[in-house]
């Protein structure tokens, strides 16, 4: 798939941070959708088409990201799920609870780290 075709749905309560990234992401090739809170991401995430990598932050008004990501994953059980954390430590183990695991970044969220990670969803 081209990165242009590459559909990554970001989710981040920080206005400012998240539209920042998804300037940065589109500037390397990917279509970027964003939303500022779970309760959007979930109504969202219930229409397809759906992404095809997802990008959360874990602490969100209305819904956490969990269970944005459980959600995420009961419409398509393979999603591949980034997760964007204050808290890295603390959802380290509950990342790999899921299958395929949570890639977990902190914050400030290194981006030639985050680049590296979308490389195979570029073909």
């Amino acid at each position: 798939m081209d990165p242009a075709h590459c559909r990554i749905f970001l989710v981040d309560n920080d206005v400012r941070a998240t539209k920042v990234l998804a300037q940065m992401l589109r500037e390397d090739g990917f279509d970027v959708e964003i939303t500022f809170d779970g309760a959007t991401a979930i109504a969202r995430l219930g229409r397809d088409p759906l992404p095809d990598v997802l990008i959360t932050n874990y602490q969100l008004p209305h819904v956490d990201g969990l269970s944005i990501v459980r959600f995420a994953r009961s419409r398509s059980d393979r999603l591949p799920v980034l997760m964007i954390t204050g808290y890295r430590e603390v959802l380290e183990p509950a990342a790999k609870d899921f299958d395929p695991p949570i890639r977990i970044f902190g914050k400030p969220i290194a981006y030639a780290e985050l680049l590296h990670e979308l490389e195979p969803y570029k073909r």
